[in-house]
């Protein structure tokens, strides 16, 4: 199978960022918070683009899109839960990592781990 071009790669990290911009507008999900995985997609994805922006290859992209997700999973220590389940431990929230900030930066990592063999 051929491997596809860096512009329709670029086209599918386009097409993720729509998603998560569209997930921005639905209400009380404003970044930062400990709200589902919107933190580490969206800056994920932003990191990524501006890799590319700055003439990164693929491989660095995925690279720092690693790297953004791991740093926002683990800036979630430091916010208060604010909506949804952990809402209700307020201030007992704070020191513990968001449960979406993990699976989102494990989504990330695992997908850019198995991308780079294939594509790079």
């Amino acid at each position: 199978m051929p491997r596809p071009h860096f512009s329709q790669r670029l086209r599918v990290a386009s097409s993720s960022a729509k998603i998560v911009c569209a997930i921005h507008k639905v209400p009380k999900s404003i970044a930062p918070d400990k709200a589902i995985l919107i933190e580490p997609l969206a800056c994920s994805l932003q990191a990524a683009e501006r890799a590319h922006a700055g003439g990164a290859s693929f491989n660095d992209a995925l690279q720092a899109m690693k790297k953004a997700a791991s740093q926002r999973r683990d800036s979630t220590k430091d916010l208060v839960a604010k909506i949804g389940r952990a809402s209700r431990l307020g201030e007992r929230s704070l020191g513990v990592l968001d449960a979406g900030a993990v699976s989102g930066c494990l989504i990330l990592t695992r997908l850019a781990d198995s991308v780079q063999p294939r594509w790079v």
